[in-house]
């Protein structure tokens, strides 16, 4: 088979133990975009590490030229999603190749709600564990010089197996929302509302980067929701995030608290966080804080 450069489909789920040219699989800083028209296609993006099988050859490399790949994500035996990484060059380093990955995710139909079950996981959990399940088709360079018959200087090995358990960090409910600074404090006089303008911060301690567009939340006080909170245009990256938000409390018991001594709310999501359905739906499980320093009244 290597002699042709096809492997069968049929053997490309052995691939990896009865030849084990994959050994592990990686992925670092998983990218995942909320902001396409379809809402069941997302964008993705990641560094995928592929340990290769060693070669007991002095100074051997693996001679990989480029890559593509089919790749499902499984949760709870669930396939909630796949993409294809179209051919791209990989890059081969002490027995590791790195594959650059930007592609469209799909959900497969019907998998709606289990894929919003999966993010839920991922952002409300320390860490959560799924399956990568797929396949690759390599560009193999060779060295016609050295071999007795004639080969071609490139070949193609097809349907390379894997699949693999990933854990990632996830977002652990936003555990450190912090509040920076104050700006319009407003009584909006036709519904007695309470309009306030802020800076927030939102440490993100996952290993993932997410584009999550506006984002809602209720605010509760004493288990009581007393309002909700908007936050701007949600991009965040690991770790701290500076984000434009506006509360609207509806509570003057609420407002009578804030501006005395301050108040710790309690943020919550709720079916309508995000325009985005399959997005909303796994907000839905956030619980987290958001304290807020004694604040100047409204006018």
């Amino acid at each position: 088979a290597i002699g042709n450069g096809q492997w069968p489909t049929d053997c490309a789920a052995a691939v990896v133990e009865n030849i084990g040219i994959v050994q592990k699989i990686g992925f670092t800083g998983l990218n995942i975009s909320y902001n396409a028209i379809d809402p069941t296609t997302l964008g993705f993006g990641t560094l995928i590490a592929v340990d290769l099988i060693k070669v007991p050859i002095p100074n051997f490399v693996w001679p990989l030229t480029e890559c593509g790949q089919h790749v499902t994500l499984v949760d709870d035996n669930n396939t909630v999603a796949a993409y294809d990484n179209p051919s791209g060059p990989i890059s081969v380093k002490d027995g590791v190749a790195s594959i650059s990955v930007n592609a469209a995710v799909k959900i497969p139909l019907g998998q709606e709600d289990n894929f919003s079950a999966f993010m839920a996981k991922i952002i409300t959990q320390v860490s959560h564990s799924f399956t990568v399940r797929g396949y690759f088709n390599a560009t193999v360079k060779t060295n016609p010089s050295l071999s007795p018959v004639k080969i071609p200087e490139f070949f193609q090995v097809t349907n390379v197996g894997y699949e693999t358990s990933l854990t990632v960090g996830g977002c652990a409910n936003f555990p450190k929302i912090g509040f920076l600074q104050q700006g319009n404090f407003t009584l909006d006089p036709a519904t007695g509302f309470y309009i306030l303008k802020f800076t927030a911060n939102i440490n993100n301690p996952s290993q993932l980067i997410l584009s999550l567009g506006d984002v809602t939340y209720q605010l509760t006080l004493n288990n009581e929701i007393v309002g909700t909170v908007l936050f701007d245009d949600v991009n965040l990256i690991m770790g701290d995030n500076p984000l434009s938000a506006i509360a609207t409390i509806k509570s003057k018991a609420a407002y009578d608290t804030l501006i005395s001594v301050g108040a710790s709310f309690g943020l919550q999501g709720f079916n309508g966080s995000s325009t985005h359905p399959i997005l909303s739906k796994a907000l839905e499980s956030v619980r987290s804080q958001l304290p807020m320093p004694k604040l100047s009244p409204a006018v």
